[in-house]
């Protein structure tokens, strides 16, 4: 079709742009399509029973053989409450009760720091650690009022 139309163009210009486009599309010719009939074809597998797209979407693989993947543990997210505001409103128990949540060291100094409450980094104990984040949102509720007035 193209070298058809680059026969029929009188133009210098049009054989200059069609002649890209015939040399980018000739490498479609080289590998053409197998013929119904052809000993491809015919190795291949006939289709299995008909799944609809229903069952297709719904229905799992069958991976009986696969090793059993165990879920990774949720990521810590150092947001999920603010330590000043649960200090604001519930008090010093209720920080200690969601601090209590929190078992691992490194999760407790991780939120200290995203929340930017000040902390000894000496501390290597747990409950003193709790502590000292409590102090530190005191410290930061002080703050503001001395700010605020």
């Amino acid at each position: 079709l193209i070298k058809h139309a680059m026969s029929r163009s009188t133009g210098f210009y049009a054989a200059a742009l069609l002649a890209p486009l015939a040399i980018s599309l000739s490498i479609f010719a080289l590998w053409p399509a197998p013929l119904p009939g052809d000993a491809v074809i015919d190795a291949l597998p006939g289709p299995s029973a008909p799944v609809s797209r229903v069952e297709a979407l719904v229905s799992p693989p069958d991976c009986d053989d696969a090793p059993a993947v165990a879920e990774p543990a949720p990521a810590f997210d150092p947001f999920a409450f603010s330590a000043v505001v649960v200090m604001s409103r519930q008090g010093r128990d209720g920080l200690l009760s969601r601090l209590a949540e929190i078992a691992d060291i490194a999760h407790l100094r991780q939120l200290a720091d995203a929340q930017h409450l000040a902390f000894d980094r000496s501390l290597t104990d747990v409950d003193a650690l709790r502590e000292a984040i409590v102090k530190g949102a005191e410290q930061r509720i002080a703050d503001r009022r001395a700010a605020a007035s």
